[in-house]
């Protein structure tokens, strides 16, 4: 399908910038055919703190805004203030702030040959040490 093709193809671009992007599909009653929506989120914040758009050129336009946030960094080797695990899976990664226990996590697949997590944002993210 021509969205989630559109969604992971944009994934890529968006985690250089800190955020995931995805595709739902639903259905409306009285309406054939589905329903689509894009859907954008910062990868240290949770689920439900995703921001909706019904059109791909509002989610380039909204990536776009993103890219002129500052750019904070998360070293995430040899970091005292964080660990860094998988599931026993391996497709999910967690980043666990040793001080508070708060933690977040992002597909194993998107830190590959990463030392550092880089996050575009108006606030640095309250997960570890961001500098």
């Amino acid at each position: 399908m021509a969205a989630r093709a559109y969604a992971e193809a944009l994934h890529d671009q968006a985690m250089l910038l800190g955020y995931n992007v995805g595709v739902n599909f639903g259905m409306e009653l009285g309406k054939e055919g589905s329903a689509v929506s894009f859907w954008v989120r910062r990868v240290d914040q949770p689920s439900g703190t995703e921001r909706t758009f019904a059109t791909t050129a509002e989610v380039d336009e909204y990536l776009a805004h993103v890219a002129t946030f500052r750019r904070y960094s998360l070293e995430l080797e040899n970091n005292p203030r964080i660990t860094v695990s998988s599931d026993s899976d391996g497709t999910a990664t967690w980043i666990t702030d040793t001080r508070t226990g708060e933690r977040f996590g992002i597909r194993t697949a998107d830190l590959e040959n990463l030392t550092q997590l880089s996050v575009h944002a108006e606030t640095p993210p309250t997960i570890g040490n961001w500098s």
